[in-house]
């Protein structure tokens, strides 16, 4: 009527389950979590520096101030064409004296097209090696440093030859000063780390 009731060796069963129960092993994580755990212990991986250190903004401004210059250049001889179809004219003149109107022009439109197309070239390589070395490129410092070589030579020579009028003189001179500036500064020893360093990254 009571219900049951419990013998000792109904009491030694239920303890011997318990005992089973709390024998089991500890909760296992799922894989996802354990992998969560190690990938926050993992020591964060080191990225190259991306600050430019002083000599190399230097550098990428001068080269900057080298496509600005060569710009200025391009309008200004734009502007003083005519004086230039003189010139022209006289160095015909001294070489042939029948020299006719269609050589004339033709030795203007020759000088035009130079010096539009050399000229645009120009700006654009002066801001794509600004831009490429700025970051940290180890080839932009390789093609910098051979495109100035060959833009000193060449002020050099033109310097050299005297044959330039006063505005073409003045700008390679600046043009030189530039190049050689922007050179020295892109080989220093923080322009050099950086350069190291971003290669690495």
């Amino acid at each position: 009527m009571f219900g049951r009731v419990h013998s000792p060796n109904d009491y030694g069963r239920a303890c011997s389950r318990l005992d089973a129960v709390t024998d089991q092993p500890p909760f296992e994580p799922y894989p996802h979590d354990a992998a969560r755990r190690e990938y926050d212990a993992a020591p964060p991986t080191t990225q190259p520096p991306t600050e430019q250190p002083l000599s190399i903004r230097r550098a990428v401004l001068l080269m900057r101030t080298g496509a600005a210059l060569s710009a200025v250049y391009l309008v200004a001889t734009l502007i003083f064409l005519g004086s230039v179809k003189d010139d022209i004219r006289a160095q015909l003149q001294k070489s042939d004296a029948n020299y006719t109107q269609s050589q004339l022009d033709t030795a203007f439109t020759v000088y035009f097209v130079s010096v539009v197309i050399f000229g645009l070239i120009g700006i654009a390589l002066w801001l794509w090696m600004a831009a490429a070395n700025g970051r940290g490129k180890r080839w932009a410092r390789t093609t910098a440093t051979v495109l100035g070589a060959f833009n000193i030579l060449l002020s050099v020579l033109s310097l050299i030859s005297g044959n330039g009028t006063t505005l073409s003189v003045l700008f390679t001179v600046l043009n030189l000063v530039i190049a050689i500036a922007a050179l020295v500064f892109m080989y220093r020893s923080d322009a050099s780390r950086y350069y190291a360093a971003r290669s690495r990254g």
